[in-house]
């Protein structure tokens, strides 16, 4: 992960790996207080528009080799030279 701000030192972190998420009614987000890792993990029938927002963290998001089945998808926002890097990531429909 690059620490793209000093202060992310004491922010949080959310690192979820090899997940199934199920029905999930609320979304993951780093909003401004932290960042979200979110690899190799199943998330769906997700009601919630979308069900991952990344809303403007503040170190860089990772979401890789993950499955997005019948959910509602991935929203980003950076800012302050963050990223969020989506790689290996299958969203269905079907």
């Amino acid at each position: 992960m690059a620490n793209n701000d000093p202060l992310a030192i004491n922010e949080g972190r959310i690192n979820i790996a090899y997940a199934n998420i199920i029905g999930a009614s609320s979304y993951l987000s780093g909003a401004g207080y932290g960042s979200v890792t979110l690899t190799d993990s199943i998330v769906s029938y997700t009601n919630y528009m979308p069900c991952l927002g990344l809303g403007y963290p503040i170190a860089d998001a990772h979401i890789e080799r993950n499955i997005f089945y019948l959910s509602r998808g991935i929203s980003t926002a950076t800012n302050n030279n963050v990223s969020a890097y989506i790689k290996k990531t299958l969203l269905s429909s079907r």
